[in-house]
């Protein structure tokens, strides 16, 4: 139960951490962050080389060359890109010769590539990429497709088609997905709620190891000063961790919940309009669980982040101590990761409902599929039991730990410590 010199040790907590420019900088920046990391990697995928990309495309079929000048130059992408392209005929003899000739040019990076299309190209649509990088085509999609298209395009015209008939025949398939969920209406799918089940897996992840290292390096901090001797002289060992935890764990909540206004906002009114591809479907009620299963994480983290760190003396052995724990965030995060592209992955399913990985993989199944109550439920009933497991065995471990100096115990000892009745 919670006592006056716990609730004061609370506030002694909160106070230190919340009340601090740090704090406050930290509720801006880490979404910025978030939107960084999530952006960087389009940014970079997109990212073109300005007047770098010249290719050569030499094929022994004069019609194959002419049917590519002609779908190259009238192409309105190609048009407007920085891609170059000289086209040139040449048998297979001379081709040989001019790739020794013109190698120096590509090493040189003066010539990005040499495509090469050989007439047997038309029956088994096999061409030929010489490059320094053959293995990451500069616009491999873009050249696929127009070349696909002449190649197509060039065999249809034996065939005594249509040009509406040739069309229809180099046309991909258009897939429009639709989603069949409880409600009573079934709407187009998009790609909305898998970015936000890649948010929520982001912001636990964040969350759960950045406020468990500053819980780790607290502890760490008072018992190499001492500070601790003091602090246990007036209150107990079990009181200053529960009071530790519980502070930092209503800091992390704070921000945690001042990150999520947005998407509560988003779940309740209709005043932000997001384009139809990336438009969310959440409610206040999923935002909610989202909340409670990052409580009930850090109850459960703290618990073990402390432990770790009564264990340590300095954080060079604390950085080394705290792996197992990190682990047991690390790989829930990748498993929800994974599950975005297959929400019905076994693997996902049942981590959903293990210990230590739910708090992750949960929100990140609820933000892309209708998970069952029992599910939910079970989940919460798993956190639970979680929480009162590790609290008794990590404030045993924090209670002989604290008060321990010399060197960093061993896992030995630290099971030593939890048998101790």
């Amino acid at each position: 139960m919670l006592n006056k010199r716990i609730l004061t040790l609370i506030k002694r907590e909160v106070k230190a951490k919340m009340m601090t420019k740090g704090f406050i900088i930290s509720i801006i920046l880490v979404p910025i962050l978030f939107i960084i990391i999530m952006s960087l990697p389009t940014l970079l995928m997109s990212y073109e080389r300005e007047g770098l990309v010249k290719m050569e495309i030499i094929s022994d079929s004069e019609e194959i060359i002419s049917n590519l000048e002609n779908v190259f130059v009238n192409d309105n992408y190609i048009k407007d890109t920085t891609l170059a392209f000289s086209f040139k005929v040449m048998n297979r003899e001379t081709f040989d010769k001019h790739i020794k000739e013109t190698k120096q040019k590509i090493l040189d990076e003066k010539l990005t590539a040499i495509i090469f299309i050989p007439n047997e190209a038309l029956q088994n649509k096999v061409i030929e990429y010489y490059s320094i990088t053959p293995n990451t085509i500069v616009k491999e999609s873009i050249l696929r497709s127009m070349i696909n298209k002449v190649l197509t395009g060039t065999y249809l015209d034996e065939k005594n088609l249509t040009e509406e008939e040739v069309m229809f025949v180099q046309s991909y398939v258009g897939i429009k997905g639709f989603l069949i969920s409880k409600d009573e209406t079934v709407t187009e799918a998009n790609y909305g709620n898998t970015i936000l089940s890649y948010i929520f897996s982001l912001m636990l992840y964040a969350g759960l190891l950045m406020m468990g290292s500053f819980l780790m390096q607290s502890v760490i901090e008072e018992k190499s000063s001492r500070i601790v001797e003091v602090i246990l002289s007036s209150a107990t060992s079990t009181e200053l961790m529960t009071a530790k935890i519980i502070g930092y764990a209503f800091t992390g909540f704070v921000q945690m919940f001042i990150w999520t206004i947005p998407l509560m906002l988003l779940a309740s009114s209709t005043l932000f309009a997001l384009p139809p591809e990336i438009m969310v479907s959440i409610s206040i009620s999923q935002i909610l669980y989202f909340l409670l299963n990052f409580l009930f994480g850090l109850l459960i983290f703290m618990g073990l982040f402390a432990a770790v760190g009564a264990t340590c003396d300095n954080p060079q052995d604390a950085q080394s101590a705290m792996w197992p724990v990190m682990i047991l965030i690390i790989i829930p995060f990748f498993i929800s990761m994974a599950l975005m592209k297959d929400p019905l992955n076994p693997v996902a399913q049942i981590s959903s409902l293990l210990p230590f990985a739910s708090i992750i993989v949960m929100p990140a199944r609820i933000a892309v599929i209708d998970v069952p109550l029992w599910q939910l439920l079970l989940s919460i009933g798993v956190n639970i039991a979680t929480l009162l497991l590790i609290f008794p065995l990590a404030g045993k471990i924090y209670k002989i730990g604290i008060l321990k100096t010399g060197k960093k115990a061993s896992f030995k000892e630290m099971i030593k410590w939890v048998r101790v009745k």
